[in-house]
């Protein structure tokens, strides 16, 4: 798992895997997109609005990512 934080677009994506992606996901009006492969595995999720705070609700993975932030400043909602 590897995440990319984009300061000026106030975005971060977790990576899963490399896998193509095949189709995405909104939830959370916007804020979240999760991307799947051909399979309906997730490939990851990218997160807007991040520094307003990062919803872990109906994200596949969320504990894991919610490890993977504790770095970060961004509050995270689970």
């Amino acid at each position: 798992m590897q995440l990319t934080y984009d300061e000026m677009a106030d975005a971060v994506y977790v990576y899963f895997n490399q896998a193509p992606i095949d189709h995405t996901e909104e939830i959370h009006d916007g804020t979240a997109i999760v991307d799947y492969d051909a399979d309906g595995v997730p490939v990851g999720v990218e997160f807007m609005d991040v520094s307003e705070g990062i919803d872990l609700r109906r994200v596949p993975r969320a504990d894991e990512i919610a490890r993977l932030l504790e770095d970060y400043p961004f509050p995270v909602m689970a």
